[in-house]
C-alpha cells in the first residue's frame, strides 16, 4: 500500500470551525462599517444642502425675495429611490437646519441611529 499524504477528518474539521470563528466575529464588524457609511453619506447630503440653501436665502435677502420659499429641490437634486422627506429650516441668523430621511427600499432603508445626530446646525434622522 502507499503511503498517502492528506489531511484527517479531524483536522478539516479544526480548520472549518477557526474559520466560523473568524466568520462570527467579522461579520458584525462589517455590518458596522456598512452602517456607518450610510450614516456618513446622509450627513454629507445635509451638509451640502444646508450650506447651497444659506448661500440661496442671502441671495434671496439681497434680490427682497421671500425666503421661505426655499426648499430641498431648490438647491439639490437628491435621488427619489433613496431620499424620502427632505425639509429646510432657517433661524434668524439664517443658519440653515435641514432634515433628511431615507426611503423605504433605498440605499438607507433598515438604517437605525441610535440617536438624534446633530452637526453643527444639520439634522439627520431616519
Amino acid at each position: 500500500m502507499k503511503n498517502k499524504k492528506a489531511f484527517t477528518l479531524v483536522e478539516l474539521l479544526a480548520v472549518i470551525v477557526i474559520l466560523a470563528v473568524i466568520l462570527v466575529i467579522a461579520i458584525p464588524q462589517v455590518l458596522d462599517v456598512i452602517d456607518t457609511t450610510k450614516v456618513g453619506s446622509l450627513e454629507s447630503s445635509a451638509k451640502l444642502i444646508a450650506s447651497t440653501a444659506e448661500k440661496k436665502y442671502a441671495e434671496f435677502l439681497a434680490l427682497g425675495k421671500d425666503t421661505s420659499t426655499i426648499k430641498c429641490k431648490d438647491v439639490s437634486k437628491l435621488n427619489d429611490k433613496d431620499y424620502g422627506t427632505c425639509t429646510i429650516k432657517f433661524d434668524e441668523n439664517g443658519k440653515a437646519t435641514v432634515s433628511i430621511k431615507g426611503k423605504e427600499n433605498g440605499k438607507f432603508e433598515g438604517l437605525k441611529l441610535k440617536e438624534l445626530k446633530i452637526i453643527w446646525y444639520v439634522q439627520i434622522y431616519q
